[in-house]
């Protein structure tokens, strides 16, 4: 049986990159209403004709669900849009005011919004995450130089391995 399990932000320790973390959750956490509420009434919200958005991918992921669990979430998160404007500022901050009967990609909406100033990094704490070693970038430059030229090769021919 498909199960949708969700699970909660709780282990990173500076105060800033996890109210961030938590604000991209958020934005997911939209999504997945934005989907379930098509479910319900897909001309009061639509989804974006992008079939790359995030929306595309939870509805699919959404739609293998049975039909009885896809109705019943539907139902509470339809009945969550009428909450008072207070309920969804308190649960999604800044982001409660996105318009989910728009046909755009939440992303697009939120990206539009300024980033709320306490949600903003210092530019000391980003320069100090440039001495943070990266395990997918190699330490010497000329093996980093090797790579790019074998990740950017053209593959071989599939004649090569034909019988």
């Amino acid at each position: 049986m498909a199960a949708i399990v969700t699970s909660e932000v709780t282990q990173i320790a500076d105060v800033k990159v996890r109210q961030i973390a938590q604000r991209i959750v958020r934005e997911f956490e939209l999504v997945a209403e934005k989907v379930a509420c098509n479910f319900a009434d897909a001309k009061r919200w639509p989804l974006p004709a992008d079939r790359n958005s995030d929306e595309a991918l939870f509805s699919a992921r959404f739609q293998a669900l049975p039909i009885s669990l896809r109705q019943s979430a539907s139902s509470r998160v339809v009945a969550r849009m009428n909450d008072p404007a207070a309920s969804r500022l308190a649960v999604f901050g800044d982001l409660a005011n996105i318009d989910l009967t728009l046909d755009r990609p939440i992303a697009s909406l939120v990206r539009a919004l300024p980033l709320p100033r306490e949600l903003k990094l210092p530019s000391s704490f980003l320069s100090g995450l440039s001495d943070i070693p990266n395990p997918f970038i190699p330490a010497d430059p000329k093996i980093a130089g090797v790579q790019r030229r074998t990740a950017v090769a053209s593959p071989p021919s599939t004649a090569s391995y034909r019988s």
